[in-house]
Formats: C-alpha cells, structure tokens, sequence
C-alpha cells in the first residue's frame, strides 16, 4: 500500500511541471467549481447467473460531491467523494474518492487520477460475485498530432483486496492505444485497443485480457452530449483452458438544461461466452441521474 501512495504522490507532483502553462492574462474564470451528482441504477443479472439460471436484479443509489480547482489556464486538479448503496441485504454500501490532475492544452493533453473504493462488488475473479477494496492508477495522455487527428496512450495499476475470499487477492496492469478523428463535434469516432493481464493470487485465476473498441461521440447541439460505444473483450486464463468473449454495448447522454443542472443517462449491456459449458450469461445495467454544478 504504502508503494501505491508513493507512486501516486510522485507522478501527481511531477506532472505539472512537465505541462506547466504561462497564462499571458489574467482568467476572470473562478478558480473553484464544485458539483453534486445523484443517480438511481438497475442491474439486470447482478449476479451473472448462467442461462437457463434463476437470475436477479439489483437496484442501487449513487451519490456524489466534487470539486475542480483551476491551476491555470488548461491545468486543474479535481477530487471527488461518492457512496453506492445497493438495495440488496447481502451487498454492503461501497464509498468511495478519487483525486487528479487534467491538462487540457494542445497538442498536448493528460488525465491521471488515483481512486480508492471500499466494499465495491467485483466480478473481476471468475464469475462469482466477491466484494473488494479497489486501489487503482489511471493515465491518459493524448497528442494531437494533426489539427483533426488526436493519438492516445492509455495505462491502469490496480490491485483489489477481497473481504470473503482472500485467494482472490490480485494486481492488474494495462495499457492501451487509440486513434481519434476531431474535426467536427457533431461526430467524433475514436478507434482503440488495450491489453493487460490480472496476477490473482490462485493463480489458476490469472488471466490476460485484450480489448478493441470503438467509441462515437457527437455534441448535437451545445446542451446534448452524446456517447456509443463498442467493446470486444477477450481473456485465456493461465490454466484450466478457459477462455471467453465479452461484446459490449454502451450508450451515454447528458443534456445540460442551464449552467448548472444536467440530466445523465447511461446503460450497457454485455453478452459473455464462455467455452466451457453453461457458463455463457448477459448482464444489463441502467442508470439515469441529475448533475449539480455551481
């Protein structure tokens, strides 16, 4: 733990001396925003029981409270903390916090943050539902090299501490790629590819992953944010022969209604195919919510 902590302090300080900016005027913008996020969630199969199974849904409320503080003129550093409360006895309410640092300029532009969360369901082991501590790492650089074209570099550490079973312990490491097409808002394709690999404790549980993606955005109008996503997901586990697909489909829009309240929607919905026999399942999740931002 206390190695995490220090490779989060040392990147977080260094970074925006690699990216500082000299602001040639004055910024009447206030250095300080804050925001208030609540949402109600759905999940269809929570506990991604096989086809043919008895399968249950799950509903949850989130709740979040944020801030950004403006360094200069496209460096910030925001931080945010947040409780998932599931309605459902043998799931336990998860909090949350994340603190990081974004840089905004061009050509050149970054995101890294560090996030802890306590309880939070993970079926990153196997199939079967665990609650874990999860400490993660996340960076995102991306180089616009063209005026319409952005390449980007994608890396993640996170380690997950499980409550029941320990076996489970694990560490991920990941990085990725991505190429994307930024001429016009109204229609923004970004194509991309991650790899990574999950070190479990059992280590007949340890797998590597590899990703493709394509990811639409497109601003309708200044008020509406729109977002597509397709994901194929592929893991071989080190031992037993296992491997399995995962395609995924994700939809998100957010519709500013004034300079202060946003409606959010969101959902995805994930096909598994196992090869080995009666494991393949699908999962759906829902979530609509209101962004408070002042």
């Amino acid at each position: 733990m206390k190695r995490w902590l220090a490779a989060a302090i040392a990147v977080l300080w260094m970074t925006p001396a690699v990216f500082a900016q000299t602001e040639t005027q004055p910024d009447p913008t206030p250095p300080w925003t804050f925001w208030v996020k609540g949402n109600a969630q759905l999940y269809e199969n929570f506990f991604q029981a096989a086809e043919g199974q008895n399968e249950e849904d799950v509903t949850a409320l989130f709740g979040e409270v944020g801030a950004n503080l403006r360094l200069g003129a496209t460096m910030h550093a925001y931080g945010s903390v947040n409780y998932l409360h599931y309605n459902e006895d043998q799931l336990n309410s998860s909090p949350g916090v994340r603190v990081g640092l974004r840089n905004d300029a061009q050509p050149h532009s970054f995101d890294i943050y560090v996030e802890q969360l306590i309880d939070r369901p993970s079926f990153d082991v196997g199939d079967e539902f665990d609650r874990a501590d999860i400490r993660t790492i996340d960076a995102d650089y991306g180089w616009r090299f063209l005026p319409d074209w952005q390449l980007g570099v994608h890396g993640e550490l996170q380690q997950q501490e499980f409550d029941i079973t320990t076996s489970r312990d694990n560490n991920f490491t990941g990085a990725g790629a991505s190429i994307r097409w930024r001429a016009t808002r109204l229609f923004s394709p970004e194509l991309g590819v991650r790899i990574g690999n999950r070190d479990v404790d059992t280590d007949s549980l340890s797998y590597g992953q590899r990703d493709v993606y394509l990811q639409i955005r497109s601003s309708v109008t200044p008020k509406l944010y729109l977002s597509g996503r397709i994901r194929n997901r592929s893991r071989d586990y080190d031992s037993g022969g296992r491997e399995d697909t995962r395609r995924q489909l994700t939809l998100g829009a957010d519709y500013s209604v004034n300079d202060h309240l946003a409606v959010n929607f969101y959902g995805a919905h994930e096909t598994t195919d196992v090869n080995l026999a009666g494991r393949d399942f699908d999962t759906t999740m829902w979530m609509g919510g209101l962004t408070w931002k002042f």
